[in-house]
């Protein structure tokens, strides 16, 4: 018996000290003005990481003793596109700017369309990128899982990765030739030695290259601007650096006309496997991410129909999984058309790591490289992460710390930094796949069907007592009787301690909602809780996805909405998971209430005890709220001080908090300003403990409070898997009708994250046919180690016309992670 105790005694101590947080116990953000000198530098043991890519003809040039030294992580995660200003986007296509009228080629859709094929992708990937990445066509990744059934839209509109610029040429010169013609343009808009003019001025486009990538968008400016000219159209080269263009490109109204094309580049953001995201963001205007970027002084690029398929999809307004792909594909299609952000290439992406400095290799992800859980979870011999970040123009944070307005922390350096700092309800894992983090899906239901406009419905039983905020009372109500939703979800939330030290109960969920309710909704047009980011990013949401919820107890929240998603019952519940995120981006992050109502404060008021007018985006005469930069911590400071006098209680938390308790918690906030001179106030496995942004310094500490709900080592076992690769492929090009079309797959099983390989045996490798009737699948069986052989047989090609078929070859050993080939296939 006294063993017994005393084992007991021993298990709880054990598990009373277990070690709370990340793996590291400190990280370290520094900057470098050259590529070389960061490779050198990790190479050398001064930092253990490389956040930012390396270019795969640099990475080639390395000698083998610096890469006998480097970890390396290869991706395919970076991209390039060209971004268009489209205005008017209609004819006569002239914009008038200070009393000067211009001529816009690019509002020209037919133009637009024709630089698909006046670029040839191909001589890109070789000449530019050195062979290290490939051609790309949509915001979808060729490669990834379902990536194919995305980038077959563009193969079906005839666009090749080598291009056609004779075709390309003569639709632009038809385009003019017949915008010429038109009453406003007739004897303006002339072409004389190979250009066009109008009103006797060369037609001229400004394009945006930037020029801190000299080895990639430099080259790839240059080498379009020249295609453009060929075409007779002047191109002024405008060869700014990082924080110039995006200044410029993304906080400017297109009316303005200061820009007409620009030279993009993109990290992945996530492993994708349903693509909803990268489509809604970079093809539909309500994404707030086009020209005009959703504000409502400004000029902005409409497309409503891309805007109601992005709406539908990524509100769950479908039925079955077929048709969720058909509004994807649909929508890609439709941007593909109207062609404002042109998809040029994808980069296999290198990042590299001090071998020696770590224990074993970090998670990654597969679609994004280097990223939240390779910072959580890195094992470094000392547990201090060292981590360089380039930035040619010497400053990495380009966007404001905006923990509300869509631009906040757009930038990949804010984002690296403040991506640990914070919690979420739910997470991607490196495979894509959606696992729970601080809110668990205790049970779950739905009853989804499609009434007679072809709309979702549901036939779950919502209680008459379930609430939804009232934005005109400024309260919960009681939904009343007769309502029904789609799922029902009940979620068990983990409450902590946030960085300043206050325990989160179930009043910050309730003010996070409220809050998303309040700025979303214009009530009236004194309304000032409202921001059209806020609007275009939840509107739709708070309109047709959420119903009502129940707190069930201070730890359990039950909601019910109409959200429908087939395919995966976590990310269905997900259509409307408590939150405490409050941003317009996606994914954002989460700040405490405290800090989002000093913001908000500050921005309604306009009071500032530095005089500046503050904002959730920038714009003329406003400032972007900031929770980095001395001005802005010292207002929110000074705001903070004004709620402690005036015993203030935001709307959201009337009847829930008393004026004491405010206090309190402002004080605490207070407190946290004081001691780290900023007011990042998060609840992550990191917090914010040094930052100065003229050194470009961070210091990111370990969050080892006792009440962090995740333990050192906890996400082990959801990163630690094995995945299919496909090494090889051997198909025909050409089948007789009526004959077997032969594949031979060799597959390996690859342990990840430590890239061990061994010849697979048990995956699932199928062929699937793309037909005009729809996709046709064969399971290709194993004969050996790693060997598989698959038939397209004889009783499927005889019912083919003659012509080219597209092919897909997948492998996978779970269903988390699919790997895929693409060829095609002649039939005659």
């Amino acid at each position: 018996m006294r063993k017994f105790l005393l084992f007991l005694f021993i298990l709880v101590m054990v598990l009373s000290f277990a070690v709370k947080g990340p793996q590291p116990d400190k990280i370290y953000f520094g900057a470098r003005m050259s590529q070389d000198i960061a490779v050198k530098d990790i190479s050398e043991g001064i930092f253990d990481l490389f956040m930012n890519s390396v270019p795969g003809s640099m990475f080639k040039g390395l000698d083998k003793a610096t890469r006998d030294k480097l970890d390396v992580y290869s991706v395919p995660s970076g991209s390039w596109d060209l971004i268009l200003n489209p205005i008017p986007n209609a004819a006569p296509y002239q914009v008038e700017v200070q009393g000067k009228t211009y001529f816009n080629p690019f509002a020209i859709r037919e133009i637009r369309f024709a630089m698909n094929f006046l670029i040839d992708r191909k001589y890109i990937v070789e000449e530019i990128q050195g062979g290290s990445g490939g051609p790309s066509f949509t915001p979808a990744t060729p490669g990834q899982p379902n990536a194919w059934k995305v980038d077959l839209v563009a193969q079906k509109m005839g666009i090749t990765p080598e291009g056609d610029k004779e075709k390309a040429l003569a639709d632009i010169e038809a385009a003019m030739q017949k915008a010429s013609q038109i009453p406003e343009n007739k004897g303006k808009l002339v072409k004389k030695d190979g250009f066009w003019y109008f009103n006797n001025e060369p037609v001229t486009i400004k394009f945006i290259i930037r020029v801190d990538d000299p080895e990639g968008r430099l080259k790839l400016g240059n080498y379009v601007s020249d295609l453009v000219e060929e075409a007779g159209i002047k191109v002024e080269r405008l060869l700014w650096d990082r924080s110039k263009a995006s200044n410029t490109v993304y906080n400017t109204d297109p009316a303005d006309y200061i820009w007409q094309m620009y030279t993009e580049g993109w990290g992945a953001g996530s492993t994708y496997v349903w693509w909803r995201t990268p489509v809604n963001q970079h093809l539909a205007p309500r994404g707030t991410n086009m020209p005009g970027w959703g504000l409502d002084t400004w000029w902005n690029y409409e497309q409503p129909e891309i805007d109601k398929l992005a709406s539908d999809f990524m509100n769950g307004n479908f039925l079955t999984e077929e048709e969720y792909w058909e509004k994807i594909t649909k929508a890609t299609e439709l941007g593909i058309h109207d062609s404002i952000r042109l998809f040029i290439t994808y980069q296999n992406d290198f990042y590299v790591a001090n071998k020696d400095r770590f224990i074993e290799r970090m998670p990654y992800g597969l679609g994004d490289g280097l990223n939240r859980w390779s910072l959580e979870n890195a094992k470094v011999k000392d547990n201090i992460l060292k981590i360089i970040q380039f930035s040619a123009a010497g400053n990495l944070f380009m966007n404001a710390w905006d923990p509300i307005g869509y631009n906040g922390f757009g930038d990949t350096y804010s984002s690296n930094v403040s991506t640990v700092m914070f919690e979420r309800s739910m997470i991607d894992t490196p495979f894509g796949v959606t696992v729970e983090r601080v809110a668990t899906l205790k049970d779950f239901k739905s009853a989804p069907y499609k009434d007679a406009e072809g709309n979702i419905k549901g036939n779950i039983n919502v209680p008459a007592d379930a609430e939804i905020y009232d934005i005109n009372q400024k309260k919960y109500v009681p939904v009343g009787n007769g309502v029904k939703s789609v799922f029902e979800a009940t979620w068990d939330l983990s409450y902590f301690k946030w960085h300043h030290g206050r325990m989160m109960d179930v009043r910050d969920y309730i003010y996070a909602n409220s809050f998303i309710f309040d700025w979303s909704t214009k009530a009236n047009d004194q309304d000032k809780k409202y921001h059209p980011h806020m609007e275009m990013q939840f509107k739709d949401s708070i309109d047709s996805v959420y119903v009502a919820w129940e707190i069930l107890d201070d730890n359990t929240i039950r909601t019910y909405g109409n959200y429908n998603f087939p395919m995966n019952k976590l990310d269905m519940a997900g259509g409307y998971a408590p939150s405490l995120r409050i941003s317009s981006r996606n994914p954002g992050v989460g700040v405490a209430w405290e800090i989002a109502e000093a913001l908000a404060l500050l921005v309604i008021e306009n009071d500032s005890q530095s005089g500046t007018k503050w904002g959730f985006n920038q714009e003329e005469g406003v400032e972007e709220v900031d929770v980095k930069t001395p001005k802005c911590v010292k207002d929110i400071r000074a705001k903070l001080n004004q709620m402690i006098d005036r015993k203030y209680i935001p709307e959201e938390l009337n009847g829930l908090i008393t004026a004491d308790e405010a206090i309190k918690d402002y004080k605490m906030a207070i407190d946290f300003i004081d001691k780290y001179n900023h007011a990042f106030i998060g609840y992550g496995p990191f917090m914010l403990t040094k930052i100065d942004t003229d050194s470009n310094y961070v210091e990111l500490s370990a969050y080892r409070d006792a009440s962090y709900p995740f333990e050192k080592g906890h996400w082990e076992k959801i990163y630690k898997k094995d995945r299919a690769r496909i090494d090889s492929l051997t198909a025909p090009d050409i089948a007789m009708s009526g004959e077997d079309a032969e594949f031979e797959i060799n597959v390996s099983k690859v342990s990840f994250p430590n890239d061990e390989t061994a010849l697979a045996n048990e995956a699932e490798v199928k062929i699937i046919l793309v037909t005009p009737e729809g996709e046709v699948e064969f399971d290709a069986m194993n004969y050996g180690p790693g060997e598989f052989m698959g038939l397209i047989p004889s009783t499927a090609t005889e019912k083919l016309d003659s012509g080219s078929y597209i092919y897909v070859v997948t492998a996978t050993l779970d269903g988390l992670f699919v790997d895929t080939k693409t060829g095609s296939l002649v039939i005659y």
